[in-house]
C-alpha cells in the first residue's frame, strides 16, 4: 500500500490517526475537501466491490453526476438490481409511488433494510427493493448539512478540524478530536436517519447493464470467479445499455 501511494500528491492522501468507523472515514477527507473546493461533486466508491461492465457502469456514474449538478441538493446512491434474495446484502426500497418500471430512472428512498434474511428479502425483492452498493454521488455541501442535521455533534467535532487545516495545530486537533469520538457506522448513523426532505433528498438510480457483487466475504469471490468466469458477458450483448446482466 504504501508502494501505491508513493507516487501520490501529498495532499491528495488523508490518513486518520485511528479507526473510528465507517462514519468518520467518509468525514474526515470530505471536511478538507470542502476547505478547498465547498461545491465539489463527490463520489463515494467503496473498495470491496466486483463490477463488469465498466464503461456502462462509468455511465451511470456521468448520469449520476450531472443529476446532483442539476439539483445540488440530490444526494444520489446507486443501486443493482436483485439477481435472487441475498440475505447479506443491504436492500433500499424506493418511493411506492416511484417502482422502477424498466429504464433507469432517480427514485426517491422510502426505507433501508439491512441483511433481511432469504425469506424477507425474496418479499422485498417482489417490493421493488434493490440491492444497496454504498456507491454516492453528492455535494460536498449537501453532505454536511446532512450530518448536521442528524448527527450535530459528531459534525461540530469535525468542525474544529475544518478551521485548524492548514494551521500548525492541524495534525494536533485531528488527534484530539479522534480521541474523544465514539464509533459511527456511516450507514445505520448516518445515512437512514437523514429524512427526504426539501433540503436533502436521497434517491436512488439503478445501474441497469452492470454486474456488481460486494465482495465482502472470504468465500463470495471464488464463487463469482466460478460463475462467471473470464469470458462471461451480458445476456443482452448487443444492447448492454438497455439489457440486464444474470445474476
Amino acid at each position: 500500500m504504501r508502494d501505491q501511494l508513493s507516487q501520490r500528491i501529498k495532499d491528495t492522501i488523508i490518513a486518520q490517526p485511528e479507526n473510528k468507523g465507517t462514519g468518520p472515514g467518509i468525514f474526515l477527507p470530505l471536511i478538507f475537501l470542502h476547505g478547498s473546493y465547498p461545491e465539489a461533486t463527490v463520489v463515494i466508491f467503496p473498495t470491496d466491490h466486483y463490477i463488469l461492465g465498466e464503461e456502462v457502469f462509468m455511465n451511470h456514474i456521468k448520469s449520476a453526476g450531472k443529476k446532483v449538478e442539476q439539483n445540488p441538493f440530490q444526494w444520489i446512491l446507486l443501486v443493482s438490481l436483485p439477481s435472487k434474495p441475498e440475505p447479506e446484502f443491504g436492500y433500499i426500497l424506493p418511493n411506492q409511488d416511484e417502482i422502477p418500471k424498466n429504464a433507469p430512472t432517480i427514485k426517491k428512498v422510502w426505507r433501508f433494510i439491512e441483511k433481511p434474511g432469504v425469506s424477507r428479502a425474496r418479499g422485498l425483492i417482489k417490493l421493488g427493493a434493490f440491492w444497496n452498493t454504498f456507491i454516492m454521488v453528492f455535494k460536498t455541501s449537501t453532505f454536511l448539512n446532512g450530518v448536521a442535521s442528524v448527527k450535530p455533534d459528531l459534525f461540530n467535532a469535525f468542525l474544529q478540524i475544518r478551521w485548524a487545516i492548514g494551521t500548525i495545530k492541524g495534525k494536533k486537533v485531528i488527534h484530539e478530536v479522534y480521541g474523544g469520538l465514539e464509533s459511527v457506522d456511516f450507514s445505520k448513523s448516518l445515512l437512514e436517519e437523514i429524512p427526504c426532505q426539501t433540503s436533502i433528498c436521497l434517491s436512488v438510480l439503478p445501474i441497469t447493464g452492470v454486474f456488481w457483487n460486494d465482495l465482502g466475504s472470504e468465500e463470495r469471490p471464488t464463487k463469482i470467479i466460478r460463475k462467471k468466469g473470464s469470458n462471461w458477458k451480458p445476456a443482452n450483448a448487443d444492447n448492454p445499455q438497455n439489457s440486464f446482466w444474470e445474476g
